[in-house]
């Protein structure tokens, strides 16, 4: 808990004061990392344990917490359920065919995904020429969720709305990116994301089941609800103090 406490510290500091960081925080992580990876702090050895956990942590954590709770315990659409139920059964077997079951068990992760993006927002600077020093900012998380392009249900997770996506319409797509746009794209959007998001979802469903098997899960003192119109609370101070809760009865 040590690490991901100081990450949490050092990242939020960095967004409310850029460049600046506490020094505690930064030798409680260095500590807690040399007792978690000991062979990254080997002379001989120049690997940086940041650039091995921060892209799992940063990346993954939340999207798979938040969608193996989407699906698996707010969710209270029939066809989702058994789209689940197919994952449980075909996952890791069907990565890599290309055929249906693949499809629809992916879904599942780009669904999480889109309602909850790991990238809220990208920044980009604009072009020095003219001293132009303004920032363009893209909001991922508004394009994914926006009524206009995804429909009324814009806020239901409801994996389906994937499976015809090499012939969704053109607006979809370009509203569409939660690992960037461009040249700028994460390598991890070739597939191992979306796979490594659906195995996990998958695996838990597997050990904690559903609440059509007695799953119950409460975010503090709060028990997750059946499906509405709303979101989970995603943010990275939202999420600081959660207890993830389950019972199975």
């Amino acid at each position: 808990m040590q690490a991901t406490d100081a990450i949490n510290r050092m990242w939020i500091r960095s967004k409310s004061h850029p460049g600046t960081f506490l020094l505690s925080d930064r030798n409680t992580l260095n500590s807690a990392l040399e007792r978690l990876l000991p062979n990254e702090h080997q002379p001989d050895n120049r690997t940086e344990p940041l650039n091995l956990i921060m892209p799992a942590y940063e990346t993954m954590w939340r999207v798979v917490i938040l969608t193996f709770v989407s699906v698996a315990s707010r969710n209270r659409d029939p066809r989702t359920a058994e789209e689940l139920r197919e994952a449980v059964k075909n996952v890791p077997q069907c990565f890599c065919q290309g055929n249906d079951a693949e499809t629809r068990a992916l879904a599942i992760a780009k669904e999480g995904l889109r309602l909850y993006p790991p990238t809220k927002h990208i920044h980009r600077a604009r072009s020095i020429a003219d001293n132009d020093t303004s920032v363009i900012v893209a909001d991922v998380e508004a394009c994914s969720r926006d009524y206009r392009v995804w429909g009324a249900d814009a806020l239901e997770f409801k994996p389906a709305r994937f499976h015809d996506w090499p012939r969704e319409d053109t607006l979809k797509k370009l509203s569409y990116f939660p690992f960037g746009v461009g040249r700028h794209v994460c390598p991890a959007s070739a597939g191992f994301a979306p796979r490594m998001i659906t195995l996990l979802v998958v695996e838990l469903t597997r050990r904690f089941g559903t609440w059509q098997t007695g799953l119950r899960i409460r975010l503090g003192d709060v028990e997750v609800q059946p499906q509405v119109p709303s979101l989970l609370p995603s943010g990275r101070i939202d999420m600081e103090n959660w207890v993830l809760d389950m019972d199975i009865d």
